[in-house]
């Protein structure tokens, strides 16, 4: 699936770009050797071949990196909740 998903994408970043105001100035465009999912659902990875796309090595770290700090936030925002709800005073 992954070389599909290369050679689908020229073995080119498909990172959007943006200038200062916002506008779309078309993709990264740089040599790609990582494969990633476009989008996530939080619960598990939708594998289709229109879900992933071909990303440089920057741009998945990137990416990674912000999808995993939320991730952690999300999991400490839902540990304090449950903490909160089960404490005595709440019973």
């Amino acid at each position: 699936m992954r070389a599909k998903v290369l050679a689908r994408d020229g073995h080119r970043c498909q990172w959007p770009m943006y200038d200062e105001n916002g506008f779309y100035m078309g993709i990264c465009g740089a040599p790609a050797t990582e494969v990633d999912h476009r989008h996530r659902d939080g619960v598990r990875d939708d594998d289709r071949f229109a879900n992933l796309w071909s990303l440089c090595h920057a741009h998945h770290a990137g990416k990674t990196h912000v999808e995993s700090v939320l991730g952690r936030y999300e999991k400490r925002r839902r540990k304090s909740d449950r903490e909160f709800r089960e404490h005595p005073a709440w019973r």
